[in-house]
């Protein structure tokens, strides 16, 4: 009976905790809220494109998300600088990033792969093209 009883607390615990990944790419479980860990600001460290390593283009490019929905990104080109703040908000239950009113950025729809303390990793699409980007908390 206490074989059983073990057994089944054990089977409990690991069907609640296999039920917390919200993301194809974790995390398993967290005691940080989807909002406190997507709360930060962000520099890119991989760019794809269709597939296609472009990460170079986007070396000095940078995001913060702010708890209470407020986005801004920061791009530096050589000797020029672009910037733009607008919103944020989960939606999807959670799976996916509604960016609006950004300046100098269309609204976009972010597929969230991996959201965790260091890492923020999401696609989009661009007309045809999909691009994923692989952020590290700066």
């Amino acid at each position: 009976m206490k074989k059983l009883i073990t057994f089944s607390i054990t089977m409990f615990i690991a069907l609640a905790i296999s039920s917390c990944k919200k993301y194809e790419d974790g995390p398993m479980l967290s005691l940080r809220s989807r909002t406190a860990r997507l709360a930060n600001a962000w520099k890119v460290e991989t760019v794809l494109k269709n597939g296609t390593d472009v990460t170079s283009s986007y070396d000095n490019y940078e995001e913060t998300y702010e708890k209470g929905g407020k986005y801004s990104f920061q791009y530096n080109y050589g000797s020029v600088s672009f910037s733009g703040s607008g919103k944020w908000e989960f939606q999807n239950k959670d799976e996916e990033i509604r960016r609006s009113d950004v300046d100098a950025q269309k609204d976009r729809i972010l597929y969230i792969l991996k959201l965790k303390e260091e890492h923020f990793w999401y696609y989009y699409y661009d007309g045809t093209d999909k691009y994923e980007v692989r952020l590290i908390s700066k």
